[in-house]
């Protein structure tokens, strides 16, 4: 009986990959785990088989008895998923993957991906270059612009529009086939097309393609073998190299897809653009290390929506300018690997809705401008390292819904006209160290900005120049300390129209019976705060010293209404 195995740490389940395939038809096979202390307390552990057969995925769940559990026998199926369960308690968060190969019950195959229809087959030859027996496995024409001819009644696909110069690269290949037989064309001929193809699909196409369940025939990845890694260090152009493949006809998901074909030997040492590589990509579990970026710059949407992902290799983003979206909607990722953002400039969304993200690696903001959206959603995150902002222009929502975060670092915020929805039901934030309003001029500059804020206690806004709300009855912000506030009325700038400080009720009970008395401007304040002479700088005091005026008067004094 042969053996194989699989480890159980941290409720992930890994196969070892040396222990091989396991051939369907044979009833010969058990699984050894391994696991962590974490299961020590728990003897009704169970595995699941998960595998697709007839249209539909299926499962076998079998007892595991000393650690050990038999295979039960699998018919014609590419790979089986294998995860560990004891009903109501525990289970693993992820399914350890095994290829297999078809036996003798499938219909035998000299090849584990040998299993596609024969309409996927095609001939792909120029016209000059026609000759019986050179047989290649073809993309569709739906998706990379080729158009189908009939030539002495053999299906003939010829390279249409951009792709048609590329055509003499591919003849000698085609030519080398005629005495080696077409593998070599069979494990090359897509990725040849792969670094052109996005160019190839219309938006109408794709839409229509996506509305209809994404790509599930015709992609790159569907109907080839591996390619050379001569061949693949041609692209550079990685751009929706893998998007919207959620599943294969047939069973063929992503996390095994990837894992089996292309671990180990895609080459993006040439690579530029990673924008959308694995975009859409549901049922991606893992991405497998030595995915060279070294020369990446655009990494917008690589991992977008990849629901499933939970680890993240080490990738090298030193050129890296556009972050946008980078892992938004990773729902499961819980870490980030260390990642070189010296040269970003655009952080928008890049970790929206990455809801078990607990903390985020330093990075390097220095010449970022756009953080909108940066963290939105992150519900998780407890902590957000320094960021240099000195550049930021936009931070609308940025940490918006990340409802356990207490305290954010202090942030450059002077070049930024606004801050809507910035903090919105950031139900833990207690303290908000500096944000600089002298930028924002609008009426919305402030739209919601601290709304759902319900235990932050200590806030610091400079210059202010337009309407602001930090309080509403007892609904948020009616924690502030007083002074807080005090500091806030400060920070106003006097005004020739007027504008509202919004407090709430609660803390303009606070403020009640605070005075304050105007000061005069010295050299060192001027030094300190170029906005000095226009904000009536003024100290708090007894109700009986001279010049002694209630806050609330005070601020009206400059244009504001408090309320």
């Amino acid at each position: 009986m042969q053996t194989k195995h699989i480890k159980i740490e941290n409720k992930r389940a890994t196969y070892n990959k040396a222990d091989g395939t396991i051939v369907c038809g044979n009833k010969g096979y058990k699984i050894e785990f391994e696991f962590d202390s974490e299961w020590d307390a728990y003897e009704e552990k169970k595995a699941r088989f998960t595998f697709w057969r007839g249209g539909m995925w299926r499962h076998i769940d079998v007892k595991i008895e000393e650690n050990t559990c038999a295979v039960p026998v699998l018919v014609n199926v590419k790979f089986v998923k294998v995860g560990v369960f004891v009903e109501n308690y525990i289970s693993t968060s992820n399914n350890a993957i095994i290829d297999c190969e078809r036996g003798a019950l499938c219909g035998g195959s000299k090849d584990i991906y040998d299993n596609f229809e024969l309409e996927e087959r095609a001939f792909i030859v120029s016209k000059d270059n026609i000759k019986a027996g050179v047989e290649v496995i073809a993309p569709s024409d739906k998706y990379y612009g080729l158009k189908k001819v009939s030539i002495d009644t053999q299906p003939i696909y010829e390279y249409t529009k951009g792709l048609e110069e590329n055509l003499a690269n591919i003849e000698p290949q085609i030519i080398a086939a005629r005495e080696a037989g077409m593998d070599a064309i069979v494990k090359e001929m897509d990725y040849k097309v792969a670094g052109w193809y996005q160019d190839e699909i219309s938006s109408q196409q794709y839409e229509e393609d996506w509305e209809n369940g994404g790509y599930k025939k015709g992609g790159i990845l569907d109907s080839v073998d591996l390619p050379s890694v001569d061949l693949l260090k041609r692209i550079t152009d990685f751009r929706g190299f893998l998007q919207g493949y959620r599943y294969f006809e047939g069973g063929y998901s992503l996390e095994s897809l990837w894992v089996r074909k292309l671990n180990g030997c895609l080459d993006t040492s040439s690579g530029v653009e990673f924008s959308d590589m694995f975009r859409n990509c549901e049922y991606l579990e893992e991405i497998p290390e030595g995915i060279d970026t070294s020369n990446g710059t655009n990494f917008s949407y690589m991992f977008d929506y990849c629901s499933l992902l939970v680890s993240v290799p080490e990738l090298d983003t030193s050129k890296g300018t556009n972050f946008v979206s980078m892992f938004n909607g990773c729902s499961n990722l819980s870490n980030i690997p260390a990642l070189d953002t010296s040269n970003g400039t655009n952080f928008y969304t890049m970790f929206r809705n990455c809801s078990k993200l607990s903390n985020i690696p330093a990075l390097d903001t220095s010449k970022g401008t756009n953080f909108g959206n940066m963290f939105s959603y992150c519900s998780l995150l407890v902590s957000v390292p320094e960021l240099d902002t000195s550049n930021g222009t936009n931070f609308t929502a940025m940490f918006n819904g990340c409802s356990n975060l207490s305290s954010i670092p202090a942030l450059d915020t002077r070049k930024s006209s606004g801050f809507a929805t910035m903090f919105y039901n950031c139900s833990s934030l207690v303290t908000i160290p500096k944000l600089d309003a002298r930028a924002c001029t609008s009426t919305n500059s402030f739209n919601n900005t601290f709304y759902g804020c319900k235990a932050l206690t200590n806030l610091t806004i400079k210059n202010i120049k337009a309407n602001l709300t930090i309080g509403s009855a007892s609904t948020y912000g009616h924690l502030l300390t007083v002074d807080s506030l005090v500091g806030i009325i400060y920070e106003l700038i006097n005004v020739s129209a007027s504008r509202t400080l919004t407090v709430g009720s609660a803390n303009l009970t606070k403020l009640a019976n605070v005075y304050v008395k105007q000061i005069p401007i010295t050299d060192e304040m001027r030094a300190e705060d170029e906005f000095i002479d226009s904000k009536l700088p003024f100290v708090v005091c007894n109700s009986t010293d001279e010049g002694a005026t209630l806050i609330k008067t005070y601020a009206y004094s400059k244009g504001w209404t408090l309320k």
